[in-house]
Protein backbone atom coordinates (compact mmCIF):
# COMPACT_ATOMS: atom_id res chain seq x y z
CA UNK A 1 0.00 0.00 0.00
CA UNK A 2 2.82 2.45 0.90
CA UNK A 3 4.64 1.62 -2.37
CA UNK A 4 1.48 2.51 -4.29
CA UNK A 5 1.30 5.92 -2.56
CA UNK A 6 4.95 6.58 -3.37
CA UNK A 7 4.41 5.62 -7.01
CA UNK A 8 1.37 7.91 -7.21
CA UNK A 9 3.39 10.81 -5.77
CA UNK A 10 6.25 10.24 -8.20
CA UNK A 11 3.86 10.24 -11.16
CA UNK A 12 1.62 13.12 -10.00
CA UNK A 13 2.82 14.81 -6.80
CA UNK A 14 0.18 16.52 -4.68
CA UNK A 15 0.53 19.20 -2.02
CA UNK A 16 0.99 16.71 0.83
CA UNK A 17 3.79 15.30 2.94
CA UNK A 18 4.55 12.59 0.35
CA UNK A 19 4.29 15.15 -2.46
CA UNK A 20 6.77 17.38 -0.67
CA UNK A 21 9.12 14.39 -0.29
CA UNK A 22 8.76 13.67 -4.02
CA UNK A 23 9.54 17.33 -4.83
CA UNK A 24 12.66 17.26 -2.64
CA UNK A 25 13.71 13.98 -4.27
CA UNK A 26 13.34 15.53 -7.75
CA UNK A 27 15.23 18.66 -6.72
CA UNK A 28 18.15 16.72 -5.28
CA UNK A 29 18.34 13.79 -7.69
CA UNK A 30 17.11 15.04 -11.07
CA UNK A 31 19.16 18.22 -11.52
CA UNK A 32 21.97 16.44 -13.40
CA UNK A 33 19.46 14.48 -15.48
CA UNK A 34 17.47 17.61 -16.40
CA UNK A 35 20.57 19.67 -17.20
CA UNK A 36 21.96 16.82 -19.32
CA UNK A 37 18.73 16.60 -21.32
CA UNK A 38 18.80 20.35 -21.98
CA UNK A 39 22.47 20.20 -22.98
CA UNK A 40 21.87 17.30 -25.36
CA UNK A 41 18.94 19.12 -26.96
CA UNK A 42 21.45 21.70 -28.17
CA UNK A 43 18.89 24.46 -27.67
CA UNK A 44 19.57 27.48 -29.86
CA UNK A 45 18.67 31.02 -28.73
CA UNK A 46 15.69 31.28 -31.12
CA UNK A 47 14.26 27.75 -30.64
CA UNK A 48 10.76 26.89 -29.51
CA UNK A 49 11.15 24.21 -26.84
CA UNK A 50 8.76 21.95 -24.91
CA UNK A 51 9.46 20.04 -21.72
CA UNK A 52 6.92 17.37 -20.84
CA UNK A 53 6.69 16.48 -17.13
CA UNK A 54 8.75 19.42 -15.88
CA UNK A 55 8.36 18.65 -12.15
CA UNK A 56 9.79 21.42 -9.96
CA UNK A 57 11.16 23.24 -13.02
CA UNK A 58 14.90 22.52 -12.90
CA UNK A 59 15.13 21.68 -16.61
CA UNK A 60 12.94 24.63 -17.51
CA UNK A 61 15.32 26.93 -15.66
CA UNK A 62 18.30 25.59 -17.59
CA UNK A 63 16.49 25.74 -20.95
CA UNK A 64 15.26 29.29 -20.33
CA UNK A 65 18.87 30.46 -19.85
CA UNK A 66 19.68 29.29 -23.37
CA UNK A 67 16.78 31.09 -25.09
CA UNK A 68 18.33 34.54 -25.45
CA UNK A 69 16.75 35.56 -28.77
CA UNK A 70 13.39 37.40 -28.66
CA UNK A 71 11.89 34.57 -30.76
CA UNK A 72 13.01 31.90 -28.29
CA UNK A 73 10.08 30.38 -26.42
CA UNK A 74 9.83 27.68 -23.76
CA UNK A 75 6.70 25.68 -23.00
CA UNK A 76 6.26 23.27 -20.13
CA UNK A 77 3.52 20.70 -19.55
CA UNK A 78 2.92 18.82 -16.30
CA UNK A 79 -0.06 16.89 -14.96
CA UNK A 80 0.61 17.78 -11.31
CA UNK A 81 -0.92 21.01 -10.01
CA UNK A 82 1.64 21.01 -7.18
CA UNK A 83 4.59 20.81 -9.63
CA UNK A 84 2.92 23.41 -11.88
CA UNK A 85 2.70 25.83 -8.93
CA UNK A 86 6.27 25.06 -7.79
CA UNK A 87 7.73 25.64 -11.26
CA UNK A 88 5.60 28.77 -11.73
CA UNK A 89 7.18 30.28 -8.63
CA UNK A 90 10.69 29.23 -9.71
CA UNK A 91 10.27 30.75 -13.20
CA UNK A 92 8.10 33.72 -12.30
CA UNK A 93 10.29 36.34 -14.04
CA UNK A 94 10.52 34.33 -17.28
CA UNK A 95 6.76 33.71 -17.25
CA UNK A 96 6.06 37.43 -16.75
CA UNK A 97 8.41 38.33 -19.61
CA UNK A 98 6.58 35.91 -21.93
CA UNK A 99 9.61 33.70 -22.54
CA UNK A 100 8.07 30.78 -20.62
CA UNK A 101 4.51 29.44 -20.67
CA UNK A 102 3.48 26.56 -18.44
CA UNK A 103 0.47 24.32 -18.98
CA UNK A 104 -1.32 22.07 -16.51
CA UNK A 105 -2.42 19.02 -18.43
CA UNK A 106 -1.72 15.64 -19.96
CA UNK A 107 0.76 14.62 -22.64
CA UNK A 108 -2.19 13.15 -24.58
CA UNK A 109 -3.55 16.70 -25.13
CA UNK A 110 -0.73 19.22 -25.60
CA UNK A 111 -2.23 22.70 -26.00
CA UNK A 112 0.06 23.71 -28.89
CA UNK A 113 -0.46 23.85 -32.63
CA UNK A 114 0.76 21.29 -35.13
CA UNK A 115 4.44 21.53 -36.09
CA UNK A 116 5.18 24.30 -33.60
CA UNK A 117 8.17 23.01 -31.57
CA UNK A 118 11.87 22.67 -32.49
CA UNK A 119 12.97 20.62 -29.46
CA UNK A 120 11.12 18.38 -27.01
CA UNK A 121 12.60 16.76 -23.94
CA UNK A 122 11.34 14.84 -20.94
CA UNK A 123 13.03 13.12 -18.02
CA UNK A 124 11.88 10.16 -15.94
CA UNK A 125 8.23 10.48 -16.89
CA UNK A 126 7.15 8.50 -19.97
CA UNK A 127 6.61 5.33 -17.94
CA UNK A 128 3.94 7.19 -15.96
CA UNK A 129 1.94 8.18 -19.04
CA UNK A 130 -1.44 6.41 -19.13
CA UNK A 131 -1.10 5.75 -22.89
CA UNK A 132 2.47 5.79 -24.24
CA UNK A 133 1.34 5.61 -27.87
CA UNK A 134 -1.14 8.47 -27.54
CA UNK A 135 1.42 10.63 -25.73
CA UNK A 136 4.08 9.90 -28.35
CA UNK A 137 1.67 10.66 -31.20
CA UNK A 138 0.76 13.97 -29.57
CA UNK A 139 4.42 14.93 -29.13
CA UNK A 140 5.03 14.05 -32.77
CA UNK A 141 2.08 16.26 -33.77
CA UNK A 142 3.59 19.38 -32.16
CA UNK A 143 7.13 18.75 -33.48
CA UNK A 144 8.24 20.70 -36.54
CA UNK A 145 9.74 18.69 -39.43
CA UNK A 146 13.34 18.03 -38.43
CA UNK A 147 12.59 18.59 -34.74
CA UNK A 148 14.46 16.62 -32.09
CA UNK A 149 13.23 14.80 -28.99
CA UNK A 150 15.43 13.82 -26.04
CA UNK A 151 14.28 11.32 -23.43
CA UNK A 152 16.35 10.99 -20.31
CA UNK A 153 16.17 8.56 -17.41
CA UNK A 154 18.42 6.98 -14.84
CA UNK A 155 19.34 3.36 -15.36
CA UNK A 156 21.36 0.84 -13.46
CA UNK A 157 24.65 -0.14 -14.99
CA UNK A 158 28.18 -1.05 -14.06
CA UNK A 159 27.75 -2.55 -10.62
CA UNK A 160 24.31 -1.03 -9.98
CA UNK A 161 25.53 2.57 -10.09
CA UNK A 162 22.96 5.00 -11.39
CA UNK A 163 23.93 6.72 -14.63
CA UNK A 164 21.98 8.79 -17.14
CA UNK A 165 20.62 7.05 -20.21
CA UNK A 166 19.56 9.47 -22.88
CA UNK A 167 17.53 8.42 -25.87
CA UNK A 168 17.26 10.78 -28.80
CA UNK A 169 15.11 10.60 -31.86
CA UNK A 170 15.06 12.87 -34.87
CA UNK A 171 12.22 13.89 -37.17
CA UNK A 172 9.80 11.97 -34.94
CA UNK A 173 11.04 8.75 -36.56
CA UNK A 174 10.06 6.41 -33.74
CA UNK A 175 7.52 8.66 -32.04
CA UNK A 176 4.41 8.35 -34.16
CA UNK A 177 3.95 4.69 -33.34
CA UNK A 178 4.79 5.15 -29.67
CA UNK A 179 7.63 2.67 -29.82
CA UNK A 180 9.37 2.56 -26.44
CA UNK A 181 12.68 4.38 -26.20
CA UNK A 182 14.91 1.29 -26.19
CA UNK A 183 14.71 0.63 -29.93
CA UNK A 184 17.06 0.82 -32.90
CA UNK A 185 15.54 3.94 -34.46
CA UNK A 186 16.67 6.06 -31.50
CA UNK A 187 20.29 6.84 -30.77
CA UNK A 188 21.45 6.01 -27.28
CA UNK A 189 23.64 8.51 -25.53
CA UNK A 190 25.54 7.98 -22.27
CA UNK A 191 26.97 11.21 -20.94
CA UNK A 192 28.42 13.03 -23.93
CA UNK A 193 29.19 9.88 -25.93
CA UNK A 194 26.84 8.74 -28.67
CA UNK A 195 26.46 5.05 -29.44
CA UNK A 196 24.74 3.90 -32.61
Amino acid sequence: MFAKWISQQLSKPTRSLLGWVAKKFFESNNRFLEESAVKLCDIQPENVVLEVGFGPGLGLQEAARRLTHPGGKLYGLDISEYMYNTASERLQADIQSGKVTLFLGSVEQIPLGDSSVDKVYHCNCYYFWPDLRAGSREIHRVMKPGAERTRNKFCKSRGHQMSPLVLRSFDGDCLASGIPAEVDCCRTVEGDKMAA
